[in-house]
C-alpha cells in the first residue's frame, strides 16, 4: 500500500508540475531564447514584402527597402521538433515562402537564425563558423497562403 501510495503522490506531483509550467512558462525559459533576423540583400531597389507567422502567431505584414531588416524572438515550445515560424517574400512579381525557423532543421544550429534574401531563388542563413551568408537553401515548394 505504501508503495502505491508513494506513485499516485508522485503522478499528481508531476501532474501540478507540468500545469503549472504550461501555465505560467511564458516567464520561465525551459529553451533557450531564438533570435530570428530577415535582411533584404536583394539586388536594385526592390522592396520586399514579408509576412512571417507560427500556428499561434501572426507578426503581421512587413515591409524592408534595401537592407531593410525585420527582427523577432521567442521560446521554442517545450516539445522539441514541433516550433515553426514561416514568411512570405514578394518583390516584383516574385512570390515565394519559405521556413525561417524550423526546429526539426534549426534547433540545435540556429539560436540566432539570421537570413539574408538575395536573388538567384535562394536565401541564405548566416554561419557564425565563417562570418559570412553562405548558408543557402532554396524556397519551399509548398506554398501556404
Amino acid at each position: 500500500m505504501e508503495v502505491a501510495s508513494f506513485i499516485e503522490k508522485a503522478v499528481v506531483l508531476m501532474l501540478l508540475l507540468f500545469f503549472t509550467m504550461t501555465m505560467f512558462g511564458e516567464g520561465i525559459e525551459f529553451r533557450k531564447r531564438r533570435y530570428v533576423k530577415i535582411t533584404n540583400n536583394l539586388d536594385g531597389n526592390f522592396a520586399i514584402t514579408l509576412h512571417c507567422r507560427s500556428k499561434d502567431d501572426d507578426l503581421g505584414v512587413q515591409h524592408l527597402g534595401r537592407n531593410g531588416s525585420f527582427e523577432f524572438n521567442f521560446i521554442p515550445s517545450l516539445f522539441p521538433r514541433i516550433t515553426l515560424f514561416f514568411c512570405s517574400f514578394q518583390w516584383g512579381k516574385d512570390f515565394h515562402h519559405f521556413d525561417v525557423y524550423n526546429d526539426v532543421r534549426d534547433d540545435d544550429v540556429c539560436g540566432n537564425c539570421w537570413w539574408s534574401v538575395r536573388e538567384y531563388g535562394h536565401i541564405c542563413r548566416f554561419n557564425f563558423n565563417t562570418k559570412q551568408y553562405d548558408e543557402c537553401f532554396p524556397w519551399n515548394n509548398n506554398a501556404i497562403n
